[in-house]
């Protein structure tokens, strides 16, 4: 059920990309936390 739930906000993903012309998924919103802090100085 997962997985199938996973396809389908995929494709959803996917088609309001080509809609829009750009990405949904930048630097700014991944997941990945390394992507959220940028130009920090020690």
């Amino acid at each position: 059920m997962a997985k199938r739930g996973g396809d389908i906000a995929g494709n959803a993903r996917k088609e309001f990309e080509a809609n829009a012309g750009k990405k949904v998924v930048s630097k700014k919103t991944a997941k990945n936390p390394k992507y959220l802090i940028e130009n920090i100085q020690y």
